[in-house]
């Protein structure tokens, strides 16, 4: 073997087991929707048995997004979620109605997060997820008000579960990625995920759309409400950790965090998904890391910098 043929060989063997640990496509089956179909008519029936507890709806965003629901660009918000509300203002103008779709969004929601689970770790694993998304706060809450959550949520995990039944360069995975990124801006982190996940070219699409918007804005927002502000000092990094652990305090998404980071620990010990497990904490780490330092936020870090979810 020539010094050249030593160089490049086990570089190609790299190569290859890359392509066979890439998301491949696994064919469903109908058992495979029984239950995220169980879970969404759980987690509708709970959200809508919360959302009758509560007639005031929670939250100023929700009346900011009521004032005029057909414009879709306010503030630093992302369109897509607005554009289900606009959509739904030609037919009623009805605030319950409103909350309703959300509630619907956050059944769906944990719909995906049972199906995701299901594809990559199994029918159990579906299971838990599925009835854990449908009772949590952490995710019930914002599905009572008018918050963007529940749908990025749904889009994002379809994304994820896509990538496994139907392959990682499908066009249903580039798609659900690319609409995550009109969600929230933790779409934006999910994108640039999938690109290094996946490394094909189709890949690249989905990093289209945070550029195109911002190209489109001006910024993070056309209003001036969030010029995009870099900022790489460390006590921004601390301000961020602060509010994250408040966050987690308030809305019980410690404990998920623990149970989510001992599952992977135990992955990893076992040698069963590491890379997933590793591929998760890295997409969390950059999120954190992201909003803290590039946050359209000015002067002071907004209170709810990361709605990933830890399960």
């Amino acid at each position: 073997m020539t010094g050249l043929a030593r160089i490049i060989a086990p570089r190609l063997q790299r190569w290859r087991q890359h392509r066979a640990q890439a998301p491949e496509a696994r064919p469903s089956t109908s058992s495979d929707w029984l239950s995220p179909a169980l879970v969404l008519v759980l987690g509708l029936a709970t959200r809508l048995l919360v959302l009758s507890a509560l007639p005031v709806m929670p939250g100023g965003d929700s009346y900011a997004r009521l004032a005029d629901p057909r414009v879709l660009v306010k503030a630093v918000w992302l369109p897509a979620y607005q554009s289900t509300l606009a959509a739904l203002s030609f037919f009623t103008s009805e605030p319950s109605a409103f909350r309703v779709l959300t509630a619907v969004e956050g059944g769906l929601a944990c719909a995906a997060g049972a199906w995701c689970a299901r594809a990559w770790l199994g029918p159990a694993a579906g299971w838990v997820v599925g009835l854990g998304m449908s009772v949590s706060p952490v995710f019930v809450l914002p599905s009572v008000g008018l918050y963007q959550e529940p749908l990025f949520w749904a889009v994002s995990l379809a994304a994820v579960a896509t990538a496994r039944s139907r392959g990682g360069t499908a066009p249903a995975t580039v798609a659900l990625v690319a609409l995550s990124c009109l969600c929230r801006y933790e779409g934006w982190a999910l994108a640039l995920a999938y690109a290094a996940f996946v490394r094909r070219p189709v890949a690249l699409l989905p990093l289209l759309v945070p550029v195109g918007w911002m190209a489109s804005q001006g910024g993070v927002s056309s209003d001036g409400t969030a010029p995009l502000r870099v900022d790489l000092s460390l006590a921004r990094l601390g301000e961020h950790a602060a509010l994250l652990w408040e966050l987690d305090r308030r809305w019980g998404g410690a404990p998920l965090a623990l149970l989510g980071g001992l599952g992977a620990a135990l992955a990893v010990a076992r040698r069963r998904a590491t890379r997933p497990a590793l591929w998760t904490a890295g997409f969390l780490l950059v999120s954190v890391l992201g909003l803290a330092w590039l946050s359209p936020y000015a002067p002071a870090p907004h209170p709810r910098p990361l709605h990933a979810p830890l399960l």
